[in-house]
């Protein structure tokens, strides 16, 4: 069964020159569990040229996964502690 949900979403971006940027995102979306994974299905939508990028994070208690596809090039390292 597929819940309508509110995904709000905090991170750390550090890029290639260890420059830190915060990111939020908000969307609406769905959740549902499916053979023991849990599922967040929701779309972005890009204010600075209208493109949308549709998201599906599957989880569980051990492992996170993130696809994406659209408009951005998904490309992304999941690190539960960083020291720089």
């Amino acid at each position: 069964m597929k819940n309508q949900v509110y995904i709000q979403i905090k991170s750390l971006q550090i890029t290639k020159d260890y420059e830190r940027e915060e990111i939020e995102t908000n969307a609406r979306g769905t959740y549902q569990e499916k053979n023991g994974s849990h599922y967040l299905i929701f779309e972005e939508k890009d204010d600075e040229n209208s493109g949308k990028t549709n998201n599906i994070l599957k989880f569980t208690d051990q492992r996170l996964h993130m696809s994406k596809s659209g408009h951005a090039v998904p490309f992304h390292v999941f690190a539960s502690k960083v020291v720089l």
